[in-house]
């Protein structure tokens, strides 16, 4: 946690200033004072900081308490659910994979933490036969969590309390089980539905939009694949050579589960539910390939693969010390492997983007707006108005993603600053007569540009 230190991407800060102006009496806004969609995928998440932000602490060390605690219960959850199934030994190893994973560390902030968590807590309840409230309880709030919660906690259900005929529950336990599920999940859909008249955020029409443009690769891309085994470490030589042992190891794991019937509960239960979601993204709403997309195969594909490391220690005969000694040597191995891929700060653009929101909250009168392609870390930084053209605050975008234009915004919403590393999207407005003739430029911290708005941009895409 010390090594990464902060968020590597810019969401976890939309998450940030909504709990920020949710604890500070502004409501469930982005920008205070206005009124925009709800860009908020984890409603829970935003509860979380906001309650720590209400008690007095700083948004960063909330976050940070937040995102150490849920990544460590992930990983101590997810060892306890093994351990209950029959397996300590892979759920001592699995939490080694889990707690240090260079691609869950690189999700810090998001609700990614606290999604797997409260998966994790319902597959130990679940496992170690803990009153079916208890797993209903974590699976409704896993939903908040992350809307995919419904998927992998109905699944959970089916395969632990239906398929698995031991732990069948009575009619009693099942009305238990339901009503804690339930009830937070309507909870949310009274207060969403009062509040902003849906149910779904507008994260997923953006997302949709993206995903028709040709500059965002689709879920299930070979780019997408590329960028995930960047996250888990592929980066180096070092990594590169732990993530084929991980995909063997998971591989492994898998044949495990079918021949043993290794924690076969757990097992069918994450592979199914990716295999689900990862279809429903991929195939039907083809939305943006995005990293924290990605937590729960990452997830499913860490515990097959400590099932996978305990398959050959199992299948020959060692003497207990020896086995718990050459387990040890292998989990040091696991977290000085995967430490050493850890990212250790925001890549490209995202290194300036607290700069950037500095000098404008120091220079930029406070009534003025702001467009950015990426609005999370410059609005938490700049505390000013931002002008979001992905859609993820204004699904009025998504008809001009979806059709790559993104000259329209300039004359729509006549932001008082522009902030582009002139590259990606931003190219072609930027190399555009509209921006010589309205705009200036105030500020430069490389590769990012202040551009003030000079003139009045008239109502045409091309000026």
């Amino acid at each position: 946690m010390a090594i990464q230190g902060g968020p590597i991407y810019d969401d976890p800060y939309i998450l940030w200033r909504y709990g920020e102006n949710l604890a500070t009496g502004h409501g469930w806004v982005f920008n205070a004072g206005t009124v925009a969609d709800n860009a908020v995928t984890s409603p829970l998440m935003v509860a979380v900081l906001a309650g720590g932000r209400f008690l007095g602490l700083h948004m960063t060390l909330v976050a940070a308490v937040v995102f150490f605690l849920t990544t460590w219960a992930a990983a101590f959850f997810t060892s306890l659910a093994l351990e209950s199934l029959g397996h300590r030994m892979a759920g001592f190893l699995t939490a080694a994979l889990v707690a240090v994973s260079p691609a869950l560390t690189a999700l810090w902030g998001m609700e990614s933490s606290l999604f797997l968590a409260l998966l994790a807590g319902a597959l130990a309840a679940a496992a170690a036969r803990r009153p079916a409230w208890v797993t209903g309880f974590f699976i409704g709030l896993l939903a908040l969590a992350r809307p995919d919660g419904l998927v992998v906690g109905g699944v959970l259900v089916a395969v632990f309390y239906v398929a698995d005929s031991t732990r069948r529950l009575s009619l009693r336990s099942w009305c238990r089980l339901a009503a804690a599920a339930v009830a937070p999940v309507v909870a949310w859909i009274v207060i969403a539905w009062w509040s902003f008249g849906t149910v779904v955020p507008s994260t997923l029409a953006a997302k949709r939009a993206q995903g028709a443009s040709r500059f965002w690769p689709t879920y299930l891309s070979s780019e997408a694949w590329l960028s995930v085994r960047t996250l888990l470490g592929g980066g180096s030589r070092v990594g590169g050579l732990v993530v084929v042992l991980l995909i063997v190891a998971a591989c492994l794991g898998l044949v495990a589960g079918v021949l043993r019937a290794a924690a076969w509960q757990a097992v069918v239960t994450l592979t199914l539910s990716t295999v689900v979601i990862s279809v429903g993204y991929g195939l039907i709403f083809r939305i943006a390939s995005y990293p924290w997309y990605y937590a729960l195969a990452i997830y499913c594909g860490l515990v097959l693969a400590g099932l996978g490391i305990e398959f050959p220690f199992t299948s020959v005969t060692l003497s207990r010390p020896v086995r718990w000694a050459c387990v040890a040597a292998l989990g040091i191995t696991i977290v000085v492997c995967n430490l050493s891929d850890v990212q250790s700060q925001p890549s490209g653009a995202r290194q300036r983007y607290e700069v950037v929101g500095t000098w404008l909250e120091r220079n930029a009168p406070r009534n003025a707006t702001v467009a950015a392609s990426e609005v999370g870390k410059l609005g938490w930084y700049s505390g000013h108005e931002m002008v979001d053209y992905l859609g993820l605050l204004d699904r009025r975008a998504d008809r001009h993603i979806r059709h790559d234009d993104f000259e329209w915004w300039a004359s729509y919403y006549q932001p008082d600053y522009w902030v582009t590393d002139l590259g990606y999207i931003d190219a072609k407005f930027a190399a555009s007569r509209c921006v010589e003739d309205h705009f200036e430029v105030v500020y430069r911290a490389p590769p990012l540009v202040v551009f003030r708005r000079a003139s009045a941009v008239p109502a045409s895409s091309h000026c």
